[in-house]
């Protein structure tokens, strides 16, 4: 069972239009529920089914979208299956780790996708003519795979997460930060630091009307442990100096 929450950040007709909308995506799903809350956090404390995810008042989403990714992430935990990289499924059995399985991110239609958020090495100093790079979350519009794939960051709004990989975290971290790149960074993180899988669907998008394309810089810690998980899996780049 899947519990959708929508942040009631928008004004009433756009709420109801997406309300309107998550009953139909969310139809096909026995079970599914929609909280309407003026915080996520408000909303992650009354959420009683295995799964949940977090939207945004004026989001949009492809066709079938839960039905799609639900059923993908219980698929993929019933089966057991590991090994998920840059090229996908490469076989195994016994994970059940997957915490998130999240979506493209469409920027105010389908067409301009973002895949997910990843560690990379770019300009942010430029004092007395000297130029500096260090490490940030940028964007990333490369699709490695037509599969579920493992990325550093997905974003959080649209996708699936497993309430049992977030019950210890629900009141210590800050879900309605109005950064929601930062927000999903640290959930990300979390989840790698915690053995924890997150999976990217390249099939299904959430769009948002917001313009996360040239997101702010904001200073960014790597755990170790997720730096090495990093670098042994291939998956994206990290800092060489872990």
């Amino acid at each position: 069972m899947l519990t959708v929450i929508i942040r009631r950040s928008d004004e009433p007709k756009v709420i109801q239009m997406t309300e309107s909308e998550m009953v139909k995506q969310l139809d096909p799903i026995l079970g599914a529920e929609i909280l309407l809350e003026d915080t996520w956090l408000a909303g992650l404390r009354k959420v009683r089914t295995p799964y949940v995810c977090l939207v945004e008042a004026d989001c949009t989403l492809s066709g079938q979208y839960f039905l799609t990714n639900y059923g993908l992430l219980k698929k993929t935990i019933a089966k057991g299956k590991t090994g998920v990289g840059r090229g996908g499924d490469r076989g195994g059995g016994g994970d059940t780790s997957y915490a998130m399985l999240s979506s493209c991110l469409g920027i105010k239609n389908f067409g301009n996708r973002i895949y997910n958020f990843q560690l990379e090495k770019v300009q942010d100093i430029n004092v007395n003519k000297v130029t500096g790079k260090s490490w940030h979350v940028m964007p990333n519009r490369n699709k490695l795979d037509i599969r579920l794939y493992t990325v550093q960051i997905g974003f959080v709004p649209g996708a699936i997460i497993r309430m049992s990989s977030i019950k210890d975290i629900i009141d210590t971290m800050d879900w309605d930060q109005p950064d929601l790149i930062k927000m999903s960074t640290e959930v990300s993180f979390y989840f790698w630091d915690t053995i924890r899988r997150v999976v990217l669907n390249p099939s299904t998008t959430y769009v948002t009307n917001n313009d996360y394309e040239h997101p702010p810089l904001f200073q960014v810690k790597v755990p170790d442990k997720v730096a090495h998980i990093f670098q042994r899996e291939y998956i994206g780049s990290v800092p060489s100096n872990v």
